[in-house]
């Protein structure tokens, strides 16, 4: 059972460290280049100089993954401790929560725990969003998703039945689209939906 959880950088769900080890191996020639700019110059901010370079030779994504290139050569970090009532804690890293969301990008966050589930969702406009549900006893997501019209508005752990249920919500800016419903989570994890 969760006892409590922390953000281990408080207001910064996705920390970043460089590791010049996966980026020396991954892109060679780049790493050589940010090393004699940043020798030059050490004032540089290595992510968004680093980004900037791949945007430059057209790098986007992190290949064997659904998070950009970027964190494909970041140091993977504690972002959430998860603290057990029975004295240990589990981490949840940068790279799980980034590769989960299939980015950095968020509006607004809601974390809660209940029972034995840690809940992150996030919103990351009004049309798009992240539901992921960390099992303890799993050490490990049981439901991850994200994907268009899922704005979690609330959600709520129903033991008896082991299931999630919830309402959901989104609306397209700028345009008449918009919509929502109810959905579950059953025991075997699948999710369904139907409209309010």
């Amino acid at each position: 059972m969760i006892e409590t959880f922390e953000i281990v950088n408080p207001g910064n769900l996705f920390p970043w460290e460089l590791c010049e080890l996966k980026f020396e191996m991954s892109h060679p020639d780049i790493f050589r280049k940010f090393k004699k700019d940043k020798k030059d110059n050490p004032k540089i901010e290595d992510f968004d100089y680093i980004n900037n370079l791949f945007e430059m030779h057209e790098i986007y994504d992190c290949p064997f993954s659904d998070y950009p290139a970027i964190w494909g050569i970041s140091k993977e970090l504690t972002s959430v401790e998860v603290h057990l009532f029975n004295g240990c804690k589990q981490s949840i890293s940068n790279l799980s929560i980034i590769e989960l969301n299939h980015g950095e990008e968020i509006d607004a966050d809601l974390l809660i725990s209940t029972n034995r589930f840690f809940i992150l969702t996030i919103k990351k406009t009004s049309l798009f969003g992240t539901l992921g549900i960390w099992d303890t006893d799993l050490q490990d997501w049981c439901f991850a998703n994200s994907d268009e019209c899922l704005c979690i508005d609330e959600i709520e752990y129903y033991p008896v039945d082991d299931e999630f249920r919830g309402v959901f919500s989104y609306h397209q800016s700028h345009s008449p689209i918009r919509g929502g419903g109810e959905f579950v989570i059953d025991k075997s994890r699948n999710f369904s939906t139907k409209k309010l």
